[in-house]
């Protein structure tokens, strides 16, 4: 199936670039000067709009499981579940660009 490319006049790509550039402001003051505005009930910050704990479930199940073996036999995974952790924050990291994105548009009325 071939998708469409999708096009967008000029005055959407400022729209676009103008989130960017506030979202990723937001990114720097949190990664120089800590989180802003945590709260650690949500896992979220208020003002980058990312996690501040990363889950990793499936690398962590698979983990627990090696470690039910003696350690003599437990199976010698450690790329396999460091990619698969990496792939699951990678995922994580994704929604919350786009949740940071969309809460960026409302709060300064860029939608």
């Amino acid at each position: 199936m071939i998708r469409p490319i999708i096009t967008i006049n000029e005055e959407e790509a400022k729209k676009v670039n103008e989130k960017l550039n506030l979202l990723n402001q937001r990114y720097d003051e949190c990664n120089l000067y800590g989180h802003l505005k945590p709260a650690e009930k949500e896992n979220t910050c208020y003002h980058c709009y990312r996690r501040l704990e990363y889950e990793t479930p499936k690398a962590d199940a698979i983990v627990k499981t090696d470690n039910e073996f003696p350690l003599m036999m437990r199976p010698m995974n450690a790329p396999i579940v460091m990619e698969i952790a990496q792939e699951e924050r990678r995922d994580q990291e994704l929604i919350d660009r786009r949740r940071g994105l969309q809460k960026i548009a409302e709060e300064f009325n860029l939608s």
